[in-house]
């Protein structure tokens, strides 16, 4: 592929979605090589999609991502593309306020996707997923790698920031990078939460909706994404520093 002049900020918007998919990893997120990440090309040409056949772990720099248009044709870069380019493609063309579409199979938050349960925050890590609420895609538990696939599963998600896909996996998206993963982490540690207290057999207490819009109003703040972000990206800098040992 014929690389097309990549400038100094997209290379650094790179690496910073290469260090998302390695604190993603870190996080439990990584299932072989499964799971992608991607970036909306800053120029309009498309969207810059973590390569296939690498695990998140191994995602390094700008040279771990390919581009392509939305009609998925490669653009630039090495590698395979993922056969769900749909889910990125469609989702960015149909919410301008997206930047980056995030797909995978987390433990938890995909047994929650055989469940007719809705999701509803209880504690704190509920709370932070943005808007509180996760659709459901159900047409379907196959790979979403045709175009009319992606654009049933984007009208699914609507104008929410995660979708369940039943009996397959979740995909989530935001305006940042930072708020895309922590929309990830956070919605795999509710569902954890959801199945430890469920097994409990006791009855759940949930906050009324005064209560869950002023978490909102916390959890969705540039201060809190900021804040909780940087904590991962140090985190992961301690997690490697102490593996290289």
């Amino acid at each position: 592929m014929t690389e097309p002049l990549m400038s100094n900020a997209l290379r650094h918007a790179l690496t910073d979605l290469a260090g998302a998919c390695r604190v993603l990893a870190m996080e439990g997120h990584e299932d072989g090589t499964q799971g992608h990440l991607s970036l909306r090309d800053p120029d309009g040409r498309g969207i810059w999609l973590k390569r296939m056949g690498v695990p998140l772990g191994d995602i390094h720099d700008a040279d771990d991502f390919i581009l392509i248009d939305f009609d998925g044709n490669q653009l630039a870069g090495a590698g395979r593309r993922h056969a769900e380019w749909p889910i990125h493609t469609e989702i960015m063309k149909a919410r301008a306020d997206v930047n980056v579409v995030g797909h995978g199979h987390p433990h938890f938050a995909t047994l929650f996707t055989a469940l007719n349960e809705e999701f509803r925050p209880f504690v704190q890590e509920g709370y932070r997923v943005r808007g509180h609420h996760v659709a459901r895609f159900d047409d379907t538990s196959v790979l979403i790698s045709k175009p009319e696939l992606g654009r049933a599963l984007a009208t699914a998600l609507g104008d929410h920031w995660a979708v369940f896909m039943r009996n397959h996996g979740v995909t989530y998206c935001g305006d940042t990078i930072g708020g895309a993963a922590l929309n990830a982490i956070y919605l795999e540690r509710a569902c954890k939460a959801f199945f430890e207290i469920k097994a409990t057999g006791l009855p759940i207490r949930y906050p009324d909706a005064a209560e869950l819009a002023d978490h909102a109003g916390v959890f969705s703040s540039d201060w809190f994404v900021t804040d909780n972000w940087g904590y991962f990206t140090r985190k992961l800098e301690r997690h490697e520093q102490a593996n290289a040992l």
